[in-house]
């Protein structure tokens, strides 16, 4: 919470309206952070008509988890290299045959065959997620 107050304050000095509602949960959000704090902070951020840039001091300090669809611009093959990074790709993420089985049979309890869930397994690249209109994959 620390962090975030201190974030949005810093946000604030250079554009004083920027995260209203953001500042205005944080003090409640608990678990709820990433939803109530940071996300409407990002479409703040995605909103301005110009960059702004935030630099953190000590930055050597802090431990943290990056979430990302492409490689941050980072010195990844020397952290990599130290042993400082753990990375987790879509290959990983991804359902094996013995897991999607394990969800849609066991915990599902759906009863399907084997070649239906290889099929579905295949066909969603081992995601466990589906759109609401059936479509299933990309």
């Amino acid at each position: 919470m620390r962090f975030w107050s201190y974030l949005l304050g810093a946000l604030r000095t250079v554009e004083p309206g920027l995260g209203a509602a953001a500042l205005t949960a944080l003090p409640t959000a608990g678990r709820a952070l990433a939803d109530v704090v940071v996300a409407p902070l990002l479409n703040d951020l995605t909103a301005l008509s110009r960059r702004l840039v935030v630099v953190l001091d000590d930055y050597h300090l802090v431990r943290q988890a990056i979430a990302s669809r492409a490689d941050p611009p980072l010195p990844l093959g020397g952290m990599r290299a130290a042993g400082e990074v753990l990375e987790l790709r879509a290959a990983e993420l991804g359902f094996s045959y013995a897991e999607a089985e394990a969800l849609l049979n066991g915990s599902l309890a759906l009863g399907l065959e084997r070649q239906d869930v290889e099929r579905l397994q295949t066909r969603t690249e081992g995601w466990a997620a589906a759109r609401g209109d059936g479509y299933v994959g990309h």
